[in-house]
């Protein structure tokens, strides 16, 4: 069976890089990318199984990025997270199901392992 696939996007790298060892402790194969333009060319090689995107980033934001997925016909769990939290996240997901986006949880940085954990979980439950 192959591994359930992962990408973190966020221009904060030792955010990226605990996402992406919590993701791959839970088996996860993990690409992260640091901008959204990487992110693009990775989507392109391998769809992933789900994302973790950062919604502030500089040149292209999440909301943007969310849009370039739907755009895409992108149809797999997406999961958001900002330093703003509260009303700026609620909104940055109203937006992103509004599109037509499977965001399927947010998340307030810092991250806690206990709280992003169930998150990363309810991905690989949507493949098995």
């Amino acid at each position: 069976m192959t591994k359930p696939f992962l990408i973190v996007v966020d221009d904060n790298s030792d955010m990226a890089e605990f996402v992406c060892d919590v993701g791959e402790d839970l088996g996860f194969e993990v690409k992260i990318c640091t901008s959204a333009k990487e992110f693009q060319a990775a989507y392109s090689l391998k769809i992933p199984t789900g994302i973790v995107m950062d919604i502030v980033m500089p040149d292209m934001d999440g909301n943007e990025l969310i849009k370039w997925l739907v755009d895409q016909g992108c149809i797999i769990p997406i999961v958001i997270m900002s330093g703003y939290g509260g009303k700026y996240l609620a909104a940055a997901e109203k937006l992103g199901k509004s599109q037509g986006a499977t965001v399927t949880g947010t998340l307030t940085k810092p991250v806690r392992v206990d709280v992003l954990e169930p998150v990363l979980l309810k991905i690989i439950d949507t493949v098995n």
